[in-house]
């Protein structure tokens, strides 16, 4: 496997090739910053991609600790450590990020099915990076999956778009996929504008300001309700609470905000509002 330096348009150009060297891992000492075409600069150590694989782009965000030289270098420490290399599999810089073109088996039947194997492969390459490099702070942001390498600069685009939404969102989770950002992903494209305060200050703000009042943890409290779909028992466990005490923090819930917990449609806009004052630099800086 080799790592190189490449732009995105690189990574869009790929075409039917993926820079391996056989069996092993290519050292690019001798080929990095010297030619600027791809094509030139993945002929030593070209192979074709077979055609039952799909691809993946996998941006690599690496601890913001430390200079970047430093953590190729160990990423390349790792990567020649492996007894067998994935067949097909690229890295490569952009900028100051790792890219990881991953190739994905295309044998599930459903698309549930594939993205939660692509989901696999993600978390084991990060765990496997994470125990090697022995470093936290790593995060993996990826595409979508296509079937022909010469589409990667999309899926490319798309693992930076769930970097940009998981900054924004505030999500922390260690592995983002634009398939997996749901509602984020529309909750993002919302302009700042009054609708939005409004919607903020109707839903979000009273439980802020209840709780600096000391009312207890409310918006939390509401928060985890959701997150255990619902059930008072599982979100007293959560949270360490007793359960008259959650009781009694979503009765406040309810009557602060003038909603009930038994209509969907209200449950809806508080669950909307919970993720969108999260994400409003507004509300955070009331």
């Amino acid at each position: 496997m080799t790592i190189m330096p490449c732009n995105e348009m690189d990574i869009g150009r790929m075409g039917g090739r993926i820079a391996v060297h056989g069996s092993g891992i290519a050292d690019t000492a001798d080929h990095e910053g010297k030619e600027t075409d791809w094509e030139q600069r993945v002929e030593a150590y070209e192979c074709f991609v077979p055609n039952e694989l799909a691809f993946v782009a996998v941006l690599v965000e690496l601890p913001s600790d430390g200079c970047m030289a430093c953590w190729i270098r160990e990423v390349r420490r790792v990567l020649r450590s492996e007894q067998e290399c994935e067949p097909g599999m690229l890295v490569c810089t952009v900028g100051k990020d790792l890219a990881f073109i991953l190739p994905v088996a295309q044998g599930q039947p459903t698309e549930a099915e594939r993205e939660s194997a692509l989901l696999s492969e993600l978390y084991r390459l990060k765990e496997k990076l994470k125990d090697r490099l022995d470093t936290f702070g790593l995060r993996l942001y990826a595409g979508k999956a296509v079937s022909r390498p010469e589409s990667l600069q999309g899926s490319w685009a798309q693992a930076k778009h769930a970097r940009q939404v998981a900054k924004v969102c505030g999500l922390t989770a260690e592995v983002v996929a634009y398939d997996k950002l749901g509602v984020y992903s529309l909750l993002y494209l919302i302009p700042s504008g009054e609708e939005r305060e409004q919607f903020i200050r109707r839903y979000w703000m009273p439980l802020q300001l209840a709780d600096r009042k000391g009312s207890g943890r409310l918006a939390e409290t509401l928060e985890m309700f959701f997150r255990c779909n619902g059930n008072v028992k599982l979100t007293s466990e959560r949270l360490l609470a007793h359960y008259n005490t959650i009781v009694y923090r979503l009765e406040r819930v309810q009557a602060i905000l003038g909603v009930s917990l038994d209509d969907p449609e209200d449950r809806l806009q508080l669950q909307l509002a919970l993720k969108l004052g999260r994400i409003s630099p507004a509300s955070a800086s009331m």
